[in-house]
């Protein structure tokens, strides 16, 4: 019986080590195709429309960066002029004369609208919408606008002046928000350029025109420009999409995957959305486990009544958060104590004792008592608007 020998090759460790290192080597160079491949994607969910509907709702910060410096430059000619020798211009005064302390309080009265519109514009968002509330939006400051530009006495500008800041307030809470639910991950930080790029670049044109018509009845020009500012606003934002994160979050989830599918173009939306899914069933679970560990210790309450009594006031506090009643929950209490903290340092320190204050006098400080001609005003807003830009890119 003759044995025939195997054709199978012998066994070679060497032989074998490279093959597996090989095998590893393809599927790592593999596997570092597909990552690319899915990172390119995800960074090529920034399409045309969803960079089209930041640069719409950027348009809001945009008129409050306007108004924040159109009464800067035309100080002058709002404040004196010869009623007698001048005509009216279309029955309207040339001028409204005031006192220093008065239009110091025009200027600054659109800072107290700016904190009355932002203390409720999180609850018009979350009741309305971010659109619906930016449409609103454009209809208040249409109005202050309209105010400010046909005013003939001092306190219809400031009434108008007030107006403008409710407005200001609101599109300085809603407009990051919509920007931040609208953009995909990987380029939020992108898309929220736009409101800082929109409020510097407000004050920039706010203080060319200025500088420009600080002339006779000018005054009334610039700050018409407003009226037509909120006006296309408005108008533009018919044309955007409502946040698909606020329609999620409202159980509108048909309403949802049109917005996210209108944003993200011809991408695939289903990965993003069943994240909203997964992230949802967590905090639900969350929720659940709080309450069942809120149960717990209460259970030397005497009677089924008394913790039935305890169950319901709960459940009223859980369901109806507000600015008040949040800060006693200790989960809430902790961080909104250190944001807040963190927030008016910044607003004490970096812009009120510096920013601010240098902003609302240095036309005069410039041109009155170091003798710098207005148009380098300008200039140096030119700066902050590249700074801004870039400061938000790094």
């Amino acid at each position: 019986m003759t044995i025939i020998p195997s054709a199978r090759t012998p066994h070679s460790p060497l032989l074998s080590d490279t093959g597996s290192s090989l095998g590893r080597m393809v599927s790592e160079s593999q596997g570092f195709n597909i990552s690319t491949n899915q990172y390119l994607d995800q960074k090529s969910l920034l399409t045309r429309f969803c960079i089209i509907c930041g640069v719409v709702a950027a348009l809001t910060s945009f008129i409050a960066g306007y108004k924040l410096a159109e009464l800067n430059n035309p100080k002058d000619s709002i404040m004196s002029c010869n009623l007698e020798d001048e005509t009216a211009w279309f029955g309207l005064p040339l001028c409204l004369p005031m006192s220093e302390v008065y239009f110091g309080l025009v200027t600054s009265i659109l800072a107290i609208g700016g904190l009355i519109g932002s203390m409720f514009s999180s609850r018009l968002a979350d009741t309305y919408g971010r659109r619906k509330s930016l449409i609103f939006n454009s209809v208040v400051l249409f109005v202050g606008s309209t105010f400010e530009t046909f005013a003939y006495s001092p306190f219809m500008l400031l009434l108008g002046r007030f107006i403008s800041g409710i407005g200001a307030g609101i599109g300085f809470v809603i407009v990051p928000m919509y920007l931040t639910e609208i953009a995909p991950i990987e380029s939020r930080g992108l898309l929220n350029i736009f409101s800082a790029l929109g409020v510097t670049s407000g004050i920039f044109i706010s203080q060319l025109m200025g500088h420009l018509l600080n002339i006779n009845h000018g005054w009334r020009i610039v700050l018409g420009a407003g009226i037509f500012l909120s006006l296309f606003s408005g108008i533009f934002l018919f044309y955007i999409v409502e946040s698909p994160r606020y329609l999620y979050g409202n159980n509108q989830e048909k309403e949802s995957k049109f917005s996210l599918r209108k944003l993200r173009g011809k991408h695939n939306v289903e990965d993003e959305f069943r994240s909203w899914n997964h992230e949802s069933r967590q905090n639900e679970s969350v929720r659940n486990e709080s309450v069942q560990n809120e149960d717990e210790p209460h259970s030397y309450l005497n009677s089924n009544i008394e913790q039935n009594e305890y169950l319901h006031e709960f459940d009223g506090t859980e369901q109806k958060l507000n600015l008040i009643s949040i800060f006693g929950f200790r989960e809430y209490r902790h961080p909104i104590i250190l944001k807040a903290a963190l927030f008016f340092y910044d607003i004490y320190v970096c812009e009120l004792r510096f920013v601010y204050s240098v902003f609302d006098i240095q036309t005069q400080l410039y041109v009155g008592h170091i003798n710098i001609p207005c148009y380098h005003v300008v200039c140096a807003r030119v700066g902050a608007v590249a700074f801004s830009t870039c400061y938000r890119n790094f």
